[in-house]
């Protein structure tokens, strides 16, 4: 797993692992089994949003670095621009 993507994996993982739980909490009647499968899952979800946003911002640094490099291979970037 690439350190980039640890957070979102992570969280998806959480919010699998949590909907199991919480199904088997439904399936034997345990409510604490229950709450605890949907705390795991709210966890997973905002773990899974925080590495997108993560994600974002470092793409976002990435994007303003290579606007500013004279060396960019972006293709969308005019020659003039480069100069």
């Amino acid at each position: 797993m690439h350190d980039k993507d640890m957070d979102r994996e992570k969280g998806a993982f959480k919010d699998f692992g949590g909907k199991v739980e919480e199904t088997a909490g439904n399936l034997t009647g345990d409510k604490d089994m229950q709450a605890r499968g949907t705390e795991k899952q709210a966890e997973g979800k905002a773990q899974n949003l925080w590495g997108k946003t993560k994600d974002a911002a470092g793409n976002l640094v990435d994007d303003v670095k290579d606007a500013f490099d004279p060396n960019s291979k972006d293709p969308n970037m005019r020659d003039r621009d480069r100069a």
